[in-house]
């Protein structure tokens, strides 16, 4: 554990003779996410002088030209402070808590009339920027909305869908003004993204999850199906499946879809719970169809005819009856 050392002095160091506080440049790292340019250490009450020797004894490094930071600090974070830009794109969803299927390349997003750019281990976009499309604090970072909107038009429609469906259901993004991007984004990349915008729901709780509504979304076999559907019985709830498909073609197939995560059978409790739990389910007419994440990952041609196939045998089946 790091030895706090901050610096309990004082001194007349402003042009109008004010008296400020001298920080330790570890403190002041610290409350700016680990990096930092000069100018900002200095407007902390750094001085040169504690600053030299925090180098010197391998607690600050200098990571460029004016640029300091802590040993250890994410280097997304540093090429972002170097560049004079924001982490943004995957790096920026990874860094707000949001889900990705892949882990995140180190983006870095600048403004399109920046002219000059220091050399940093990152992919650099030119971007426009509004004034709500970042935050600085303590990182500079693109804005929850605008990272959603940035990567529902650069990335696959399926690893765009994870990111959009848990920032809304984490709360990060307002699923209204989500909508109403969806109907108005232009230029490169909007017919992806509208797609991802307009489809994407909070209420899909995992990865998984979501990746698994992907499957009927490219599938044209495959109806809408509905999310955290309620299966009752005799008045009384049974069981919310991920997504369920109640009628198809006029008729009754009662199939749920449960994404199905290794972690949930890692012990013998939990594997019979999930057994009480499919046999709950099916009581009451319903076809139960658990698909893993390599099913909805790499393998949804094969899911999707699964999934068709079924429907087919219980639309026969209701047909018959």
């Amino acid at each position: 554990m790091r030895t706090r050392r901050r610096i309990h002095r004082w001194a007349r160091d402003s042009p109008s003779g004010a008296i400020i506080a001298i920080m330790h440049p570890i403190d002041a790292l610290e409350a700016r996410g680990g990096v930092a340019k000069w100018q900002g250490l200095a407007d902390a009450g750094v001085s040169r002088r504690s600053l030299g020797a925090a180098v010197a004894a391998n607690e600050v490094v200098r990571a460029g030209r004016g640029v300091y930071a802590l040993p250890g600090t994410h280097p997304v974070h540093v090429a972002a402070v170097l560049a004079g830009g924001y982490v943004s794109h995957t790096s920026a969803a990874s860094l707000w808590g949001m889900d990705l299927v892949d882990v995140p390349g180190a983006h870095v997003a600048v403004s399109q009339n920046r002219s000059r750019i220091a050399a940093i281990d990152a992919i650099v976009h030119r971007v426009s920027l509004g004034p709500t499309d970042t935050v600085c604090a303590p990182i500079p970072v693109i804005a929850p909305l605008r990272t959603v909107l940035d990567c529902a038009r650069t990335l696959p429609v399926h690893e765009a869908l994870v990111i959009v469906d848990s920032a809304l259901r984490k709360g990060l993004v307002d699923e209204r003004t989500l909508r109403e991007f969806g109907r108005l984004v232009r230029g490169p990349g909007s017919r992806r993204a509208r797609r991802v915008l307009l489809a994407a729901s909070g209420l899909a709780e995992s990865p998984g999850e979501s990746l698994a509504r992907y499957v009927f979304m490219t599938d044209r076999r495959l109806p809408e199906p509905s999310l955290q559907h309620e299966i009752g019985r005799d008045g009384h709830l049974v069981a919310r499946v991920d997504l369920a498909v109640v009628q198809w073609r006029g008729r009754a197939v009662r199939l749920a879809i449960e994404h199905d995560g290794f972690a949930y059978h890692s012990d013998r409790g939990a594997y019979r719970k999930d057994r009480l739990r499919r046999n709950a389910i099916e009581r009451p007419g319903w076809a139960l169809r658990e698909l893993t994440y390599e099913d909805v990952l790499y393998n949804r041609s094969r899911t999707a005819d699964l999934i068709f196939a079924t429907l087919q045998g219980r639309w026969q089946a209701d047909r018959a009856s």
